[in-house]
């Protein structure tokens, strides 16, 4: 784990949405354990191929690098693309890798 990680870790342990993407990591991934400690040591070969739960069902997606799995982590587990149900139109102007078409 990179001093950088350490930091950002540490920092997080008192914010919500750390909490949100914990307990959702282990709602939403299969294998939620290997996603945790990719997530948080920032270890382990890449490309990986992830299974997800998605409001579209389950869900496999590919993630190029840690900065990837951060971007799956945010939009799932911190729910950061949380939408009304009834939403018809979604335009996502900074869609990052894509996987935002996943959520609705």
């Amino acid at each position: 784990m990179s001093q950088h990680s350490i930091k950002s870790f540490s920092a997080a342990l008192f914010k919500k949405p750390f909490y949100l993407a914990f307990i959702n990591i282990f709602i939403l991934f299969k294998r939620p354990l290997d996603v945790l400690v990719r997530y948080v040591l920032e270890v382990g070969d890449y490309p990986k191929r992830f299974l997800i739960r998605t409001p579209l069902g389950l869900q496999s997606v590919t993630a190029f690098s840690h900065p990837d799995l951060i971007t799956l982590i945010e939009c799932f587990g911190k729910l950061d693309y949380r939408a009304p149900k009834n939403t018809s139109v979604v335009v996502d102007f900074g869609s990052n890798i894509g996987i935002s078409a996943l959520y609705f």
